[in-house]
């Protein structure tokens, strides 16, 4: 059996969806290795940031609204140079 290899049109010819195609030379989007906490602590900041924007830097309103504490949310912010 012969393989023909064609140039992807947006259907496949097995049913599926066609992706993107992947560019080797395209820069990493994370670049270079992040620890678990890195990450977390990332993602951490970047939700308090959010909801404090959206409860227009209600300290009250964004705690309930992450559901933690008060005193927690003050914490992660003091932890996070947040203020």
């Amino acid at each position: 059996d012969d393989l023909m290899l064609m140039p992807a049109t947006g259907a496949s010819t097995h049913g599926g969806t066609a992706s993107a195609a992947i560019d080797p030379n395209a820069a990493p989007a994370n670049p270079g290795p992040q620890s678990l906490d890195d990450m977390v602590t990332g993602l951490e900041r970047e939700k308090i940031m959010q909801t404090l924007q959206k409860t227009r830097y209600n300290k009250t309103a964004a705690a309930r609204e992450l559901g933690i504490t008060f005193r927690a949310l003050r914490y992660k912010l003091k932890k996070l140079g947040i203020d």
